[in-house]
């Protein structure tokens, strides 16, 4: 077991199209946490609504709950950089402001964290649209970190939303960046690529709320030229090979301009596993 003296805050971002339901269940899933947040820092990425000032202002909130507010929207790799700077923890605990954590997820990545030494971790999670279990789908991502390198040259190898990492190794390589919708991604392959030490949990610790168009989201061409940037990046770093550079883009570009019934198949086929099939 771990000591309970061991501090860790938790870190997101809200912006103005989020739900205000969502995230009150998302808030109210740190609160009732098995093993106790020091703290929820909530970047405020530029104006919300009434009903999110609503939500984050009652009560049961005031404890652990530490708002930074942005004058405009920069963006989520921009806002959770700027948090990180807000926290004094060594160790911060990235949560989505639409999704539902395990009440163990802290004391189990934590203590998961700890024993192994590890910089990041993270862990399965299970994806739902409206009401958890209801697509029966869970999102694999690879163990040890070996295949987690090796993992990353194709898709990203940790589940962000579920995410555990040290304040320190984030702040040694530069934290996160302005890569669209890669922020996470490209943080990652930094991170390996600079040596850090990464690993992830069998057992789904969040419960990671997909919306009913997230393939929808993922098509055409202006998503893949943000993929194209993406790969640049990690290639110019180093962390792609040229070969690897080219094979992440070819095996991409049919993605984002099949129709989207085929697409839904690949998804369900090839790229998530059913829940029931876990064990």
């Amino acid at each position: 077991m771990i000591s309970n003296k061991i501090k860790v805050s938790a870190l997101g971002s809200l912006y103005i199209k989020e739900s205000p339901i969502f995230l009150e269940q998302a808030l109210d899933s740190l609160l009732k946490q098995t093993y106790e947040l020091d703290e929820i820092v909530l970047m405020i990425d530029g104006p919300i609504l009434q009903e999110h000032e609503e939500v984050i202002s009652k009560n049961k909130y005031s404890k652990l709950l530490n708002i930074y507010r942005l004058e405009n929207n920069v963006g989520l790799g921009e806002a959770l950089k700027i948090g990180i700077g807000k926290i004094q923890n060594e160790y911060i605990l990235r949560f989505d402001t639409d999704d539902i954590n395990h009440q163990d997820r802290l004391q189990c990545s934590l203590e998961y964290l700890v024993s192994e030494d590890l910089d990041v971790c993270s862990s399965n999670v299970i994806e739902f649209n409206n009401s958890i279990g209801d697509l029966n789908i869970i999102k694999k991502v690879p163990y040890q970190h070996n295949k987690i390198v090796r993992f990353a040259k194709w898709r990203s190898p940790m589940n962000h939303m579920a995410v555990l990492y040290r304040k320190s190794t984030l702040l040694k390589h530069g934290a996160y960046e302005n890569v669209l919708n890669f922020e996470d991604y490209y943080l990652w392959c930094k991170l390996l690529q600079n040596g850090a030490k990464f690993g992830n949990l069998q057992q789904p610790l969040v419960y990671a709320r997909i919306g009913n168009d997230m393939i929808g989201r993922r098509k055409g061409v202006s998503y893949f030229k943000r993929e194209y940037y993406f790969a640049k990046r990690v290639y110019s770093m180093g962390f792609f090979s040229a070969i690897e550079f080219l094979r992440f883009l070819i095996i991409r570009l049919p993605m984002r301009i099949l129709p989207k019934k085929v697409l839904v198949i690949l998804y369900k086929k090839i790229l998530r596993s059913k829940l029931h099939e876990q064990n």
